[in-house]
């Protein structure tokens, strides 16, 4: 009897190996999907936060545009001691933030939703890597207009309360990846965890 040795393999084998090897990289590339919009997600955020704090510290200083002042013909810039200055801030789906500098005269309380004594600034183009919504978020929890007074370090929601935000990406609608929360009464803002 003659045993004969075969060298190779047999179809079935190459089929399994190849099998595994798609698996494999099936969950290797998700994986790093995944991890590619973490960090994309994590930039974003610190660009976040890195903007609203540049917004804070301005209004805080009191640094404004004087030339958009003296353009738009209000005569706030002549009489700056009758009036009172602040950032307002919009949120947009896309990412970006709309900004405006408002006035109000000092014995009138702000009204965020008139924009008659607000001065556009330039928009906040898409921070990359993030969106905001506000679609899981109860109706009296919703950020609409978010504005910082210069000089008092106050917050202004145009909500009763508390305001939230959520901060999404690609992968992590629900929940979302963080929430932006403006505290009304106690004058500050956090990026936190859902």
């Amino acid at each position: 009897m003659q045993i004969i040795m075969r060298k190779g393999f047999t179809l079935l084998e190459i089929l399994i190996v190849m099998a595994i090897i798609g698996v494999l990289i099936g969950v290797g590339t998700s994986g790093l999907m995944r991890l590619r919009d973490t960090m994309s997600a994590e930039q974003g955020v610190n660009q976040l936060s890195s903007y609203l704090k540049s917004e804070k510290n301005r209004a805080k200083n009191n640094v404004i545009d004087e030339g958009k002042l003296r353009a738009n013909g209000s005569g706030v810039f002549e009489n700056m001691r009758d009036y009172m200055l602040g950032t307002k801030l919009l949120f947009n789906a896309d990412g970006s933030i709309d900004n405006w500098l408002c006035w109000r005269a000092l014995a009138d309380g702000w009204n965020l939703s008139n924009g008659s004594q607000c001065i556009e600034m330039l928009p906040v183009m898409p921070i990359g890597g993030i969106k905001f919504s506000t679609d899981l978020i109860s109706p009296f929890e919703r950020c609409g207009y978010v504005l910082f007074e210069n000089l008092t370090e106050r917050i202004y929601l145009d909500t009763p309360g508390n305001c939230k935000i959520n901060v999404i990406t690609d992968i992590f609608q629900n929940p979302p990846y963080r929430q932006l929360v403006f505290y009304k009464t106690l004058g500050y803002y956090e990026i936190n965890y859902p």
